[in-house]
């Protein structure tokens, strides 16, 4: 593996108002928002919100490691998702080009609008080309370091309830009837699995630090060796990136709590007043 995960975080919000307000959040969960290989070109509405008050690009609850893959069905990097207007919108996690290069356009702790009724429970990920193109060498290897940093199952699933790796297709109509990415790329799932898997056999060391939060000068994303992990390292500017957001998300997750409290408690002192002047009535008639 090239590298390590930027960051191993893990929580969990209490289930209710009053309950997350006044409890810390216990750890259950690992959260990590950014893929240390990849250039961030995030869409600039992750804070938006709809009249509601709910964010327009939702928390995951869980964060899911199975992911879908996609095709671009053309050329040439995706950042243009940071351009769409409402409600012409759509992104993806992630995108990968012909030569292997990486961006990503929305945080892993939220949700992309890559495949609808399938948005809430998988990663998306494009790859640049057409689906009569099989996916390049260097796609696949990059796509195995992924399959392999995310933790996702050593399998492919038609199955919208499966695990490992899906595609736009396997969802049908409710994703919106899409045939990507077609049954090329799709056959060769099987192919990016037994990457990762070999992977894996040559970077033993490398997955023993993979909650490690350390890097070699000037090379923020390979990790250290465990002996060096343990006399201290230098700080991987995605791990803080992470920090960072997945410290946002919790407090969204507050804030929205603190609203609702809010309100409970205005609805009960609208009613413990409507009982006094009740009280007050009947013993005006005594």
């Amino acid at each position: 593996m090239t590298g390590a995960p930027a960051i191993a975080l893990a929580y969990e919000a209490g289930p209710a108002p009053l309950k997350s307000v006044l409890a810390l959040p216990r750890i259950v969960i690992t959260m990590r928002a950014f893929y240390p290989p990849a250039e961030l070109l995030l869409v600039p509405y992750l804070d938006e919100r709809r009249k509601d008050g709910s964010l327009t690009v939702p928390v995951f609850s869980p964060q899911p490691t199975r992911w879908v893959l996609h095709v671009q069905d053309g050329s040439g990097s995706l950042r243009w998702f940071r351009d769409l207007k409402y409600p012409h919108r759509k992104n993806s996690h992630l995108w990968v080009s012909r030569s292997g290069a990486v961006e990503q356009y929305v945080p892993l702790t939220r949700w992309s609008w890559a495949q609808r009724d399938g948005n809430s429970g998988w990663i998306s990920f494009e790859s640049e080309g057409k689906p009569e193109d099989p996916l390049t060498d260097a796609q696949l290897t990059e796509l195995a370091r992924w399959h392999v940093w995310c933790g996702a199952a050593d399998t492919v699933t038609n199955s919208v309830r499966g695990q490992g790796i899906g595609t736009h297709s396997m969802g049908g109509a409710a994703w919106d009837g899409h045939a990507c990415p077609g049954p090329i790329r799709a056959a060769q799932r099987k192919e990016i699995i037994r990457r990762a898997i070999a992977l894996r056999k040559t970077t033993e060391d490398d997955m023993k630090l993979s909650d490690q939060i350390v890097s070699r000068p000037g090379d923020p994303t390979h990790p250290f060796n465990a002996a060096t992990a343990v006399r201290g390292a230098y700080l991987n500017p995605l791990a803080i990136l992470n920090v960072v957001q997945v410290m946002k998300e919790e407090l969204e997750t507050l804030r929205q709590d603190v609203v609702g409290l809010k309100y409970d408690l205005a609805t009960t002192l609208r009613r413990l007043q409507e009982i006094k002047d009740a009280l007050s009535q009947e013993q005006k008639k005594d």
